[in-house]
């Protein structure tokens, strides 16, 4: 198996997991997820950038991007700025944390526990 497939094969099982979360979140009546966009696709045809917009839901904006060609990951949300990239072994780790609290776990994450990630109520600021 070729290193794109690879993290092809994680990054669409994050695109899938976490359109399934925002379905659940907008099924329920505490959440209040109002979008979800994958914009940009690749030549491959896969989805490069997905955007999350909330309104009372856990988050205001979430935008995470990956590089097709490096396999790194932007993570956004609102002051918050991560990279990340997708191992050889199919795990996303921690790269460089920019800016903004809290600073994500440098332990490897599967696709769902980054999906779960992506989509976490960060604490508010005090």
């Amino acid at each position: 198996m070729n290193e794109t497939i690879r993290w092809q094969n994680t990054w669409e099982k994050i695109i899938k997991l976490v359109e399934q979360d925002v379905s659940e979140l907008n099924r329920s009546r505490e959440a209040g997820v109002t979008g979800l966009v994958r914009t940009a696709k690749s030549p491959s045809d896969t989805p490069v950038s997905l955007q999350i917009a909330s309104q009372g839901g856990p988050f205001e904006r979430v935008a995470v991007e990956i590089d097709p060609k490096t396999a790194t990951i932007k993570f956004e949300e609102g002051s918050r700025t991560d990279t990340f990239v997708i191992g050889n072994d199919g795990y996303v780790v921690l790269k460089e944390h920019s800016e903004g609290e809290p600073t994500p776990s440098k332990d490897p994450m599967t696709a769902e526990q980054f999906s779960k990630f992506v989509l976490s109520k960060q604490p508010a600021k005090s």
